[in-house]
């Protein structure tokens, strides 16, 4: 019977000192549960934001839709493609002229004069064509930034002239710095 209770107290003894693993799992489990919580949280949030950016892709279907049957925007977007390729070909000239005269400007002189043309009678064409053309809001948006942009390439072709005709490259440099700022407006 000794032998008997000596065997039972040392079993709830051993019992007892191995409690330590089992509050050591619960532990753990507790810090998995919460970092799937963090995770689930991260993933709400990421499904929000996705939800968010259906919806604002399918607004704008919707708006794209309406705008395919409308005259004035077709008009336009043909506008805009004409302005940008004449626009791109007079920089492009433009851009080349500068790499090859860039020591001397006064050398782009009577080059100059035709590309500044060029750029003129492109954004000239653009405001005739585009004066009373119906857009929705966005190209609305879109056509006043590219109003102001033409603004600011004039100012800037008229500092790059005056800085070929007065033979001041640091006015040349100015409004070669005003062009390259223009992107912003697109």
């Amino acid at each position: 019977m000794k032998r008997m209770m000596s065997i039972i107290l040392s079993v709830m003894f051993l019992s007892a000192c191995s409690g330590n693993p089992v509050e050591q799992d619960l532990k753990k489990a507790n810090e998995r549960n919460e970092e799937l919580k963090r995770l689930l949280q991260t993933e709400e949030v990421s499904l929000q934001k996705n939800t968010q950016r259906l919806e604002n892709l399918e607004q704008e279907i919707s708006k794209m839709k309406e705008i395919r049957g409308n005259p004035d925007i077709s008009k336009y977007v043909q506008d805009i493609e004409s302005y940008a390729s004449e626009m791109e070909s007079s920089f492009d000239e433009l851009d080349k002229m500068i790499r090859e005269n860039e020591e001397s400007p006064q050398n782009l002189q009577s080059n100059f004069k035709e590309v500044e043309k060029q750029i003129s009678r492109t954004i000239e064409d653009y405001n005739d064509e585009t004066t009373d053309v119906e857009l929705d809001d966005y190209l609305k948006r879109r056509h006043e930034s590219i109003l102001l942009a033409n603004d600011e390439i004039l100012a800037a072709i008229d500092i790059l002239n005056r800085g070929i005709e007065n033979d001041d490259p640091d006015l040349f440099k100015e409004g070669l710095d005003q062009l390259k700022q223009v992107n912003e407006y697109y």
